[in-house]
C-alpha cells in the first residue's frame, strides 16, 4: 500500500474523489461491506439515497448487512472529517472531472493545489479489496 501511494505521489496523480472524502477503497458509496463510519458519511453526503435504502430495509423486513440496519450503522458511525464539510451536491457532479491530473482537472473543486495524500489512504478497511 505504501508503494502504491508512493508511485501515485511520484507521478502527481490525483486519485479518485472517494479517497479524498475518507473512503479507503472504491466501491459503491453504500456498499454492503461498508462500516458504520462509511454509512454515516454516506448519509451525510447523500441523505436521500441512504434514506431510500433504509426504507427498503423496513419495507422488506431485511437488512443489507446481517444483523444491523442502515439506521443503526449511521447512529454508530462518525462522519469522516474530510467528508463532513462537503455535500453530495459537490461530490456527484464533480466526480469525473477531479479524477483527472491536476493540470487538467476542474479548478473549481476544493482539492489542494499541491498533491497530498488523501484522507482515505491507509484508512479502515471492510469487505473485499
Amino acid at each position: 500500500e505504501e508503494q502504491v501511494w508512493g508511485i501515485i505521489k511520484q507521478h502527481d496523480v490525483w486519485s479518485h474523489p472517494a479517497y479524498y472524502l475518507g473512503w479507503n477503497r472504491l466501491s459503491c458509496i453504500t456498499c454492503i461491506f461498508g462500516n458504520a463510519n462509511q454509512w454515516a458519511s454516506a448519509a451525510h453526503l447523500y441523505p436521500k439515497m441512504v434514506e431510500k435504502i433504509a426504507q427498503y430495509e423496513e419495507k422488506f423486513g431485511l437488512t443489507i448487512k446481517q444483523g444491523v440496519s442502515v439506521r443503526e450503522l449511521i447512529d454508530k458511525g462518525k462522519i469522516y472529517e474530510s467528508a463532513a464539510h462537503m455535500s453530495g451536491d459537490w461530490v456527484h457532479p464533480e466526480m469525473n472531472s477531479i479524477i483527472k491530473r491536476r493540470g487538467i482537472r476542474n479548478t473549481k473543486t476544493p482539492l489542494p493545489l499541491e498533491w497530498e495524500l488523501p484522507a482515505g489512504a491507509y484508512g479502515e478497511s471492510d469487505g473485499p479489496n
